[in-house]
């Protein structure tokens, strides 16, 4: 009898050890420092694979990255229209779910008619409706940051009227634009809600360019989230005009969809480096103090170096990611402080992988990616002054527009739209950086415990004088 309850008691021991690994080999994540609400999303945004610091070739390791930040949810623009197109957002869904993520997608080009866009939302909706085998999107963005084509447009001839003021009245904006638009608006929220009735319609803005809420509302466009971009430059990163001004005017709940701090110059490259003042701040005062906002998504994954220079001019928006890119090829660098300062506030950490959606995930035709042509194109942001203050402003799809000097546009990222990739080259490469040394140390651990338990169990087996040698170190002396 004592032999079986010795042998239990190890048995039990061996168990307790692999169930004290299993943490550390699926994931070595610390407690949030955010749950007292159940409504509320962190998301991280990424690009697509025309953008040359997103290839598809370690499409896994970018998600794998967002994931292991602790976030809900991936935003990434896309506009599929051929069946490479749809083999490739099938992968990106397929992998966003299976690390636990909800996809947020992007579709920014507003260029076609609005049946060719009614069609192409329809479609995505209902594929990627949760039961058609393809995977859910749970949310879709109806364009991206239409309030500053409207702005700064030069395409109408009302353009002489634009760029007064600071998007909150009608007379900040071209008529012209605005109604060429309001169609394609109802087009692309029509289709979502074909395609699937509960998918989330977000439309956005940047700064405070809240008439297009405004016009949009008059004229019979209804939509799920609205969305806001928001920089550190806009209102010195003060969230609470915005916000309240948003909370107070329209019943839709709000989810940021863009923010981080900005960069003025060459020299602020070394903020992006070591800053971890701003988002952390921003975080807490969004979560804690603003119960109609729902989701805060920060931009954005991965540097883009090849944003750099434009024009013989720097362009910051290359340093937003929270990893570096390396230069020469475009691979996965080093996590910046950012990364690490966010992720140990969300309870971030290493993960593993669930089950892929399908049998096989293959991959798109073997072609070329293509170039994103003009119509399609959102082009790098210009710069201009509101206030003493550097802002930006970027034009849109189907638009050559930039801002005039002295406007009061401010826009946040280039996550404009991307032309139909014909091809792809890149192979699927494997994960690159390591597990945190607290996960290694866990793992080194538990795998002693377990070999100390098989060693005790040997040993009673086969000599049987363990029992014995326990037995004389704890029996009390007299």
């Amino acid at each position: 009898m004592r032999k079986l309850k010795f042998t239990q008691r190890i048995a039990c021991l061996a168990a307790a050890a692999l169930l004290a690994a299993a943490p550390f080999g699926m994931s070595a994540r610390a407690a949030s420092e955010f749950t007292t609400r159940s409504d509320f999303s962190w998301g991280i945004n990424g690009h697509n694979l025309t953008y040359k610091s997103y290839p598809i070739r370690n499409l896994e390791e970018q998600i794998r990255l967002a994931a292991e930040l602790g976030v809900d949810i991936y935003r990434f623009n896309f506009n599929p229209k051929n069946g490479s197109d749809y083999s490739y957002l099938d992968r990106v869904v397929d992998w966003t779910q299976r690390y636990g993520m909800e996809l947020m997608l992007v579709m920014d080009d507003f260029g076609p008619d609005a049946d060719v866009l009614r069609t192409r939302f329809e479609t995505v909706a209902s594929r990627y409706n949760g039961r058609n085998g393809h995977g859910l999107i749970r949310y879709i963005q109806v364009f991206n940051e239409v309030d500053v084509w409207a702005m700064t447009t030069e395409d109408f001839p009302d353009a002489d009227n634009r760029v007064s003021g600071d998007g909150t009245n009608k007379t900040h904006y071209s008529a012209m634009a605005l109604a060429q638009v309001l169609e394609k608006f109802k087009a692309g929220v029509a289709g979502v809600k074909a395609g699937n009735s509960e998918c989330k319609v977000v439309i956005n803005i940047s700064y405070l360019h809240t008439y297009l809420f405004d016009y949009l509302k008059d004229n019979g466009v209804e939509w799920d989230l609205t969305g806001l971009d928001w920089y550190a430059n806009m209102q010195n990163g003060s969230f609470d005009n915005i916000l309240t001004r948003l909370s107070t005017r329209y019943p839709q709940d709000i989810i940021i969809c863009e923010t981080n701090i900005w960069p003025f110059t060459e020299s602020m490259e070394s903020d992006y480096e070591n800053d971890t003042d701003f988002l952390p701040q921003a975080m807490r005062d969004v979560y804690n103090n603003y119960t109609r906002v729902k989701g805060m998504i920060f931009y954005e994954l991965l540097d883009e170096p090849q944003y750099e220079m434009s024009a013989g001019r720097y362009e910051g928006e290359s340093h937003f990611g929270f990893v570096k890119v390396n230069r020469d090829d475009f691979s996965i660098g080093t996590k910046k402080p950012i990364y690490h300062r966010v992720q140990q506030m969300l309870g971030g950490g290493p993960l593993e992988p669930g089950a892929s959606l399908y049998a096989t995930t293959s991959a798109p035709a073997a072609t070329t990616t293509t170039a994103r042509p003009p119509s399609d194109d959102t082009t790098a942001p210009t710069t201009t002054t509101l206030n003493n203050t550097t802002a930006s402003t970027q034009s849109s799809s189907s638009s050559s527009g930039g801002s005039s000097a002295g406007s009061t546009v401010i826009t946040g990222s280039p996550s404009g739209s991307t032309s139909v990739p014909t091809t792809v080259t890149d192979a699927d490469q494997g994960d690159s950086g390591g597990l945190p040394i607290a996960a290694i140390v866990g793992i080194c651990a538990a795998a002693l415990l377990v070999i100390a338990a098989a060693v005790f169990l040997i040993l009673k087996i086969r000599f049987g004088f363990f029992p014995g040698f326990l037995d004389g170190l704890t029996r009390k002396k007299p």
